[in-house]
């Protein structure tokens, strides 16, 4: 039967770009004279009547009834569910298609395929082929199989799928040796292999060391083999014997995955150096490192990530030791090793040296966690304080452009947090019936909820440099009032009683002044002795200099030692147990608003018997006739 001489229908025949039907008969004929449809006339029959009923533009005739019965000469009373001979020949149809392309049919113009599914045929021009085996010439591809004759099956199977085959192993400990040497996109790994190296052993160790996935090669696919595998972080697993269409899918899906973690690596490398940019223009040091020996003590264990997150520059462990005084060493040292041991934070100051001999003091702030792979790791930020030589003009720009890097680093770190709180929320609806699950997420919540607050103070920390003061006549007594709004709940809740003298007006800004007051008065109540309501007394003191007051704020709280009067105002600073709820910024902004007014701020105190914090703010001045009358002219 010549093709398409049997029908004289007119119905409309399937378009096809580039391809004439002259071409498509061209190409049946050299399918059916090859040597792999030779001794296949049951194949050579079903893929002529395909491709003729799809060309006539009938595939109502391509239904498995009517293949059964006009192909493979089924009786009129064909059921498919009782003999599914259509679907077994249209996979040994697909499947042969594909080995004559790979083979005999390389060259040919066009192509001839049968999806899953249907059996309407496909053409397509050779240039779709060629484009297809151009994406993966670049592809260098490690084959790992202990079984000689499947290895070279399999290697002659991806250099037709346009793979390069750059090296075959047959053990474990060959793989990784050839890893290290060739440095393969991929890995086509063997679960079981001669020698004393498993396939997921291999494949764990390449991953590790120099960040090679691997698909896994198995003739099973159960729950245990699954599991095996799954540790290994695998890219996908083939199953043996190998059909090409899964194995090219396979590969295709798990390399374009690397190129976008790849993509992304470059992506992280770009921008943790833009941020050691941006932290070296701030004076500020990141500090990240990754502990390989927890047996030995701090910096001996410990050593620079393969792709530091905060810093490319990111100086060792022995680097940054080597920076500070000898006599704050064993300190440091100290410092470090119990924060390793506690998965804690660190928070510690001592004296560093600097290029140019000067000693300056020096604050680290960062914290340890554990990894998904189970290991220890330190990452945090040093801010070089202030030098003895330092001019104070150097000092202030120096903490102005680490102002600038926390206000733009804010934003980044409450969007993730925002996140975590979300699925906190979402695991505790699903009511979880153990009580560590719910301690855990009660602890969540708690830190979610102490990192916004320390966002938020941070941000308002950053943001009061670039906040102007507006210098206006301000009645104390109205700022004041706000924030004993702002704080009704928590003076409710501690029954602290508050005692207000009448203050004088001064030239300020209200908000500011709310600010500074609320900050000065959620103090004494988070820091109340146990057992004895706080007791808040707020008023102003006669002064000798008639341009300002000078105001208190009084508490019968925990009080703390004079000699840490000084400290209490620094960033981070907390004298007391982290589990009193704060961040160590309340008093800094205090400080920083009083400076601004041009006043200042100072405490006094005894460990036990209460606080009593005092500031000066400018008093209101009210301008003379001869300034009203300027301010006239001007307006004028």
């Amino acid at each position: 039967m010549e093709l398409l001489e049997q029908e004289s229908h007119t119905e409309e025949r399937p378009a096809m770009p580039d391809i004439c039907f002259g071409d498509v008969q061209k190409q049946v004929e050299r399918i059916l004279a090859s040597g792999t449809f030779a001794r296949s006339p049951q194949l050579s029959r079903f893929l002529r009547y395909c491709v003729e009923k799809t060309l006539l533009g009938r595939p109502d005739q391509l239904r498995e009834q009517i293949l059964a019965v006009e192909v493979f000469r089924r009786a009129r009373d064909f059921e498919a569910r009782r003999d599914p001979i259509v679907r077994v020949e249209a996979r040994r149809l697909r499947s042969k298609l594909e080995e004559y392309y790979q083979t005999e049919g390389r060259n040919d113009p066009v192509l001839i395929s049968l999806q899953r599914g249907d059996y309407i045929a496909r053409f397509a021009p050779a240039w779709r082929r060629e484009q297809a085996t151009k994406s993966t010439e670049r592809h260098r591809i490690l084959i790992t199989e202990d079984e000689r004759l499947v290895a070279k099956d399999l290697e002659t199977r991806l250099k037709n799928l346009g793979y390069d085959v750059v090296g075959s192993a047959t053990t474990g400990e060959a793989a990784i040796q050839l890893a290290e040497q060739l440095r393969p996109d991929l890995v086509m790994m063997d679960i079981v292999l001669a020698g004393r190296t498993t396939g997921t052993e291999a494949a764990r160790e390449i991953r590790t060391r120099w960040n090679i996935p691997s698909v896994f090669l198995t003739a099973f696919s159960d729950a245990v083999v699954l599991e095996d595998i799954k540790e290994c972080e695998p890219y996908g697993y083939i199953l043996k014997p190998f059909d090409p269409r899964q194995m090219h899918a396979v590969l295709q899906l798990a390399l374009g995955r690397r190129k976008r973690e790849q993509q992304s690596g470059r992506s992280d490398q770009r921008r943790s150096a833009a941020l050691g940019r941006a932290l070296e223009q701030a004076g500020v040091c990141a500090w990240e490192w990754t502990i390989t020996d927890e047996s030995a003590r701090w910096p001996a264990g410990a050593k620079i990530p393969d792709i530091p997150s905060l810093s490319s520059d990111t100086p060792t462990p022995d680097a940054f030791l080597a920076r500070v005084i000898a006599e704050d060493q064993p300190a440091v040292v100290e410092a470090f090793q119990k924060a390793i041991d506690s998965l804690g934070p660190v928070e510690l100051r001592y004296g560093v040296k600097l290029h140019d001999n000067k000693v300056s003091n020096a604050l680290a702030l960062g914290s340890v966690f554990r990894s998904s792979s189970g290991s220890k790791h330190l990452a945090g930020l040093e801010l070089v304080l202030d030098s003895k030589d330092s001019s104070p003009s150097e000092v202030d720009n120096r903490l102005r452009k680490f102002e600038a890097y926390i206000a733009l680093t804010t934003h980044d770190l409450a969007e993730p947090l925002r996140t975590i709180g979300v699925f906190a929320e979402m695991l505790a609806s699903r009511q979880p019936n153990d009580e560590k699950s719910v301690s855990l997420i009660a602890q969540i919540g708690s830190g979610v909820e102490r990192m916004r607050s320390l966002i938020s103070d941070l941000l308002a920390y950053a943001r009061l440099p670039e906040t102007p003061v507006k210098r206006e006549e301000t009645d104390l007594n109205e700022p004041l009032h706000s924030a004993l709004m702002n704080l009704q709940a928590s003076i409710t809740e501690t029954g602290a009683t508050v005692r207000c003298e009448t203050l004088p007006r001064v030239s300020g800004d209200a908000s500011h002044l709310t600010q500074l007051f609320q900050n000065l008065i959620s103090n004494s109540l988070k820091y109340s002795r146990p057992g004895i309501p706080p007791l808040i007394e707020i008023g102003a003191e006669d002064t000798d200099n008639p341009l300002e007051c000078l105001l208190y704020v009084r508490d019968n709280g925990q009080g703390f030692s004079l000699e840490l009067a000084e400290s209490v105002f620094e960033p981070f600073r907390r004298l007391h147990s982290r589990t009193t709820p704060g961040t160590g910024i309340g008093l800094s902004i205090c400080k920083r608003i009083a400076e601004r007014h041009g006043g200042r701020i100072w405490a006094t105190s005894e460990k036990g018997n209460g606080s009593t914090f005092r500031f000066t703010l400018p008093r209101w001045q009210p301008a003379s006739e001869s300034d009203q009358a300027k301010a006239v002219q001007v307006s004028e």
